[in-house]
């Protein structure tokens, strides 16, 4: 079952062109939109880890993510749910946040409300989301992609504070060191969309979100490219193929799927459709910003929906939907402002 909905013609040549478009310097491969994007540092940590309950609001709206297939050729929302923004300190810089540089990691945690997994975790590069029409100097693009990567998938949502909890090990220099749990940084709603191509190059899928919380970004969402909404083109990479250097994972630590997935990879990147492919430990996700509002990618009727979803968001939800507690997860950067 999908949910379909007609969109403007210029909106459809923004697709066509999106997807279409190709970046030079470190990925020929990789798509790029016609307004944006980002390159970014490697998606994680280097080790994306495996993880697992069902969010407990379950939306109307259909789910055709699961299907292993680009049979269907209309329009469509695969998924939508909640997603909360997680920003972790560095070492030593737990009780003295004053801007980006005292930041180690930013993680995206996806709660797909009418399917499982009950959640993943998206480490996002670089520790904050792409800028739409942000370029890259070095290389001369005129955007720059976004690399992500999913450490973190499950259906025990209790497991969350242990992934995204504080870390303790052992050095040879400096002894035993303690690295930071992450801080809420932002919650709202979020769809994926899929629009259908002539050829697989211009089929792609999108990612948009509408915020919830906080209701008046500050420094600290201004820092770390997270707006009151915003659109994506999403791609999946091929796990058997290379990506930039500094923007893929080692083959070791890369998703491990079944050979119905892998079958469906005819080009180094693809659409997320299915959304299965997101269910897998060391995904390589490209995210290319597109524009700062959700309709642009998604159309009127799923970026409504998204938004009537984010009012339903009680304050403070992340700690219940992801199972926390306050004290070990400090809700400050919700207010806007550095520490």
């Amino acid at each position: 079952m999908v949910t379909t909905r007609s969109r403007g013609v210029d909106k459809a040549a923004d697709t066509k062109r999106a997807a279409s478009a190709q970046p030079e310097a470190d990925d020929a491969d990789a798509p790029r939109p016609s307004k944006s994007a980002k390159h970014e540092e490697p998606a994680s940590d280097g080790k994306p880890e495996a993880a697992d309950d069902e969010p407990e609001e379950a939306a109307d709206r259909p789910d055709v993510g699961a299907k292993a297939d680009d049979g269907d050729e209309a329009e469509a929302t695969l998924e939508h749910g909640h997603v909360h923004f997680m920003m972790r300190p560095r070492i030593d810089h737990e009780d003295n946040i004053e801007s980006l540089d005292d930041i180690a990691k930013l993680d995206m945690v996806l709660l797909p409300s009418t399917k499982k997994p009950a959640y993943r975790i998206i480490s996002v590069g670089q520790k904050r989301m792409a800028e739409p029409g942000e370029g890259d100097s070095k290389s001369g693009r005129e955007h720059k992609p976004m690399w992500s990567a999913v450490f973190g998938v499950g259906d025990d949502l209790s497991e969350i504070a242990t992934k995204l909890g504080p870390k303790t090990y052992s050095t040879k220099t400096k002894g035993e060191r303690t690295q930071p749990g992450a801080r809420p940084a932002a919650s709202g709603s979020y769809s994926i969309h899929y629009s259908p191509g002539d050829v697989p190059s211009r089929t792609t899928t999108h990612f948009a979100y509408v915020l919830s919380e906080p209701v008046d970004l500050g420094e600290v969402q201004e820092g770390l490219g997270i707006h009151q909404e915003a659109s994506y083109l999403l791609q999946v990479k091929d796990p058997r193929q290379d990506g930039p250097p500094r923007g893929s994972l080692k083959p070791e630590q890369r998703a491990d799927y079944p050979d119905d997935l892998l079958e469906l990879f005819s080009t180094k990147y693809r659409a997320a459709k299915p959304t299965t492919l997101l269910d897998y430990q060391g995904a390589e996700l490209l995210l290319v910003a597109e524009r700062e509002n959700a309709s642009h990618a998604v159309g009127d009727e799923e970026a409504k929906a998204d938004e009537d979803e984010a009012r339903k968001i009680k304050r403070h939800a992340v700690y219940d939907e992801l199972r926390l507690r306050s004290k070990d997860f400090p809700v400050t950067a919700l207010e806007g402002d550095w520490q």
